[in-house]
């Protein structure tokens, strides 16, 4: 008597290959791979500005590599990283008839609906629209832009052995909160290490992947430049905004900047010659900076 496998086959494989309720998937953290943002209207361009505005406003697209991210959590809590500096955390809502996550920052921040226009279980596609004036370069638009920004989301199930060696967690980049007021040496101490503490944990989880095209730096805003043969203390008239704004003011962020300078004043150890380049030796010298900051 002969058996025909044939039928339970096609079963076995239909629910192998068969979608997860988008509700059970959505609690992931979620590496934003890409961003297009496309203008919708129109807006008042200055006189004699209209060429200068043309391409910005055409199109803008940007490619993105590890850097952010949307880590939603079972709990409905959620953390936030977009543009590799703009941290946000709150309460984040699916709404299964409108097909919209809604995301509520904590800081009092308005509300933002990402509507889903296509998901699988590894990739998720979302579009918002966007109302805002417009100001590049220094130069104000004096009415609102609209535009349409669309996000591409890369599912990442790694996880993590445990919340300290989470990168994404608010505990982990309480540090990109402003202050409100200036900070004591020992609390600019504090951010300081905290940020060394994230770039070594952002390090260390990509480090662990299998990044093919590369590793995004913008999340770590420290000034330092970081090569894949090492790292480097940028000079102070060289230090980006992104620093600058983890501080009360300026004269902070130069007393913060100082304490990452100080280890560049003595030796380094060196890596052993197997430690392959890129980011596991730019981690080996900045645990090395962190270490020397008591």
């Amino acid at each position: 008597m002969k058996l025909n496998l044939k039928p339970a086959l096609i079963f076995i494989l239909l629910l192998c290959s068969c979608k997860h309720p988008i509700e059970k998937v959505l609690p992931n953290k979620w590496d934003v791979v890409s961003m297009n943002m496309t203008k919708m209207d129109a807006p008042y361009i200055p006189a004699g500005k209209q060429n200068e505005f043309a391409k910005i406003l055409n199109s803008v697209s940007f490619d993105y590599v590890g850097g952010d991210f949307l880590n939603l959590k079972d709990d409905h809590t959620y953390t936030s990283l977009s543009m590799g500096s703009h941290f946000f955390y709150g309460k984040w809502v699916f709404n299964k008839a409108a097909n919209t996550i809604s995301l509520t920052p904590q800081n009092g921040d308005s509300l933002t609906v990402l509507k889903i226009v296509n998901f699988d279980n590894n990739q998720l596609v979302t579009r918002q629209q966007l109302t805002a004036p417009l100001i590049l370069n220094g130069i104000k638009v004096s009415s609102p832009i609209t535009t349409v920004e669309q996000l591409i989301f890369k599912r990442d199930s790694r996880g993590f052995d445990n919340e300290d060696e989470d990168y994404t967690t608010l505990k982990n980049n309480e540090w990109r909160i402003k202050p409100t007021e200036p900070e004591t040496v020992a609390q600019i101490n504090k951010r300081v290490k905290a940020c060394l503490n994230f770039a070594v944990l952002y390090l260390e989880s990509k480090a662990k992947g299998d990044e093919d095209d590369g590793i995004s730096l913008k999340p770590i805003p420290l000034p330092i430049t970081i090569a894949v043969n090492g790292i480097q203390l940028q000079q102070p008239n060289e230090i980006g905004y992104q620093w600058k704004e983890l501080f009360y003011d300026d004269v902070d962020a130069m007393i913060g900047y100082k304490m990452v300078a100080r280890p560049f004043g003595g030796w380094f150890d060196r890596p052993k010659a197997n430690v392959p380049m890129g980011a596991q030796v730019a981690l080996f010298y900045i645990k090395q900076v962190s270490t020397a900051i008591q």
